[in-house]
């Protein structure tokens, strides 16, 4: 659709424009398109604690970018460590347009039921300096549920084009 055309190339030039100047490390692969998350209020957690290295299909070199689209902040945010194995879980207190940038490659992070009356929205996607990207390449799989088959790498330099 043609709304989700322009959200794309907004992304692009966010991640080109932003994103690779805060990482520093020249080409960045990252995810295209983001994904969009939705916690409604409910007795249900979405997840269980994880870092995303638990995936064989995840790089351990990933960065992990994370927007709310809404407030969040207690039981209808994300729920991370602030350094791998420490084990401070704090809930990230944000409001729209403010970002969070974490390890989660290797930091656990998590929901908890969402316990308040208000829906988070948010989006996160991730990035690879091609410095650190080695040999991987990421598979997309359009034949699998998995989350991390539906998307794929796109480099910065390829949007410079």
């Amino acid at each position: 659709s043609s709304p989700f055309r322009t959200f794309i190339e907004v992304y692009h030039r966010f991640v080109v424009d932003v994103v690779a100047h805060l990482v520093g490390h020249g080409e960045l692969y990252y995810q295209s398109p983001p994904t969009l998350r939705c916690q409604m209020p409910s007795p249900v957690s979405i997840g269980k604690p994880h870092r995303d290295s638990d995936f064989p299909a995840h790089h351990g070199a990933e960065i992990n970018f994370w927007i709310p689209v809404t407030n969040v902040w207690g039981s209808n945010s994300l729920q991370v460590e602030s350094e791998p194995g420490k084990g401070d879980f704090h809930p990230l207190v944000l409001g729209p347009g403010e970002m969070v940038v974490f390890n989660g490659s290797q930091c656990l992070h998590y929901t908890l039921p969402n316990a308040t009356d208000s829906v988070r929205v948010s989006f996160d996607f991730r990035v690879i300096p091609k410095s650190l990207l080695g040999s991987w390449r990421h598979a997309v799989n359009s034949g699998t549920t998995s989350e991390l088959a539906m998307y794929d790498f796109v480099s910065t330099e390829s949007q410079h084009r």
